[in-house]
Formats: C-alpha cells, sequence, structure tokens
C-alpha cells in the first residue's frame, strides 16, 4: 500500500521503511475533483515534495511524476486496538443537499446566529425553541451514545464532514458495502456522499454544542452544517469563565460595530 485517499483536513501517521536506494523519490497529493479547466490555481505539480535519502544528490527525482495505483480503502483500516462501537441510544438521519452555490442539510441551510450558540445556552437555551431554525441545532442528551447516518447519495459528490471537540466510531465509511461495529476505526472526520452511505457514532460525554460542518470552507459557508448540543443543562457546569477572557468583553465592546 502507497496510497491514501485524503479529503480536506484528513490526516494520516504512516511508518515507512526506508529500504530503497539512496535517491530521490517524489511524494504526490494528485487532486482528485475539479475542473483545472475552469481553474487556473489547480496545478497538480505544486501538490508534490521530494523525499531524499541522506547522500542523494541535491536534484529532482527522475522518475515519472505520477500518483500510484496501490491504495488503501477506509474500510480495511482496524484500529491497532479493536474496540466494538457501543450500542446506539438514538439516531439522527442528516441529509444533504448542495445546488449551485447554496446547501443544506435536512433542507436548513446553517447561518451563523447573531449571539453564538454557547452564549445562548449559558443564558438559558436547553431546547430547540431558544434557538432559530436556521441555526440548524439538534439538542441531545448527556451521556447517550449518539448514531448519525447519512443516507446514500452519490449525486452530491464527496464531503468531509468534521465534528468538533469529539471523536467517533466510522462504523460504516463511504463506499463500504457493509458496517463493521466490532473494530471500527474512531476519527473526527469522515467522508459523506456515496452510493452506499456514511454511518458513526459519538457519546455526548461532553456538553456544549459541537459544530459538525463540511470541511471545503466554502460549502460551510453555503451552508452545510448543523450543531449538535450535548446535555444543555451541564454546560454551565462546565464552561467557567476565567478573569483573564472575561477582560476581553470590554475590549470587543469598544470595537467598531463593522468588527465585532
Amino acid at each position: 500500500m502507497n496510497t491514501l485517499p485524503m479529503l480536506a483536513d484528513m490526516r494520516y501517521s504512516v511508518v515507512f521503511n526506508a529500504t530503497q536506494a539512496v535517491d530521490n523519490y517524489w511524494i504526490n497529493a494528485p487532486f482528485t475533483g475539479g475542473n483545472a479547466a475552469l481553474n487556473p490555481n489547480m496545478n497538480p505539480l505544486l501538490t508534490r515534495a521530494i523525499l531524499r535519502y541522506y547522500g542523494a544528490p541535491t536534484a529532482d527525482p527522475t522518475a515519472p511524476y505520477a500518483p500510484s495505483s496501490s491504495g488503501a480503502l477506509v474500510e480495511d483500516l482496524r484500529p491497532l486496538i479493536p474496540e466494538p462501537a457501543p450500542e446506539p441510544d438514538l439516531s439522527l438521519v442528516l441529509s444533504l443537499r448542495v445546488v449551485n452555490l447554496s446547501g443544506a442539510v435536512n433542507d436548513v441551510s446553517y447561518r451563523s446566529p447573531t449571539v453564538p450558540t454557547l452564549n445562548q445556552v449559558l443564558n438559558g437555551a436547553t431546547n430547540l425553541g431558544g434557538f432559530n431554525v436556521t441555526e440548524s441545532t439538534f439538542v441531545l442528551p448527556a451521556d447517550a451514545v449518539v448514531k448519525i447516518v447519512f443516507p446514500p447519495d452519490s449525486t452530491i459528490g464527496a464531503h468531509p464532514r468534521h465534528l468538533h471537540g469529539n471523536n467517533f466510531w466510522l462504523t460504516k465509511p463511504a463506499y463500504a458495502a457493509t458496517a463493521n461495529t466490532q473494530a471500527p476505526i474512531k476519527r473526527d472526520i469522515a467522508v459523506v456522499g456515496s452510493a452506499t452511505g456514511t454511518n458513526l457514532r459519538f457519546r455526548t460525554d461532553k456538553p456544549g454544542p459541537w459544530f459538525l460542518h463540511c470541511h471545503i470552507m466554502w460549502h460551510l459557508r453555503a451552508g452545510l452544517a448543523t450543531v449538535l448540543l450535548a446535555n444543555p443543562a451541564g454546560v454551565g457546569e462546565e464552561v467557567r469563565p476565567t478573569v483573564a477572557l472575561r477582560a476581553l468583553c470590554p475590549v470587543y465592546n469598544a470595537l467598531p460595530l463593522e468588527l465585532q
């Protein structure tokens, strides 16, 4: 295996044996989407680096610059220490929609609230009635295992969905034919948008509003985001602004309105 498929924000740690002949070798990150004819900045030659063995000349590799065909599939990965995913207490189904420059989750296009969600919770908003529909907020109970289902849909393209503050069990990666609940990998980002769908599970053991969004930035701005509000009643017990943090409020309030 010498290829790893990745989308925005995905990370891997790899170990390789430096047993090749002393030389210079390309490390490639070829584009896998988009149309280079429509984007002059989409230059695949800008996404490569050189792996240089000690003793090799300071020169470009002589081997062809080409991606390998030997890759790893996410569904084939297993954790070093297998851990079954816990059974879910509740399920959420999140359907993505992308039309031109507009995106939505369950037909709601996310828009940032005037007052940050965390501030609203600290001020008493603990149920759906405390948030605007466009804040796309899901209120979840404490210490529950939540299953999130992204239904099969190969028409929207691949989207890297990132969950703040939590790692989840990726029980059915995109493109996998079957689920793996006995030894799934744990991540904070998963690909969504395939003919087979994506499933994940996470535990609401961290009170607070956690952002779940597409990590393609303009997709986030277009509305492909939700807020998973875990245990809102317990947020006040965890969040205790320090004196230094409170001291920032007068500084912020003194800024011109266009900078707030």
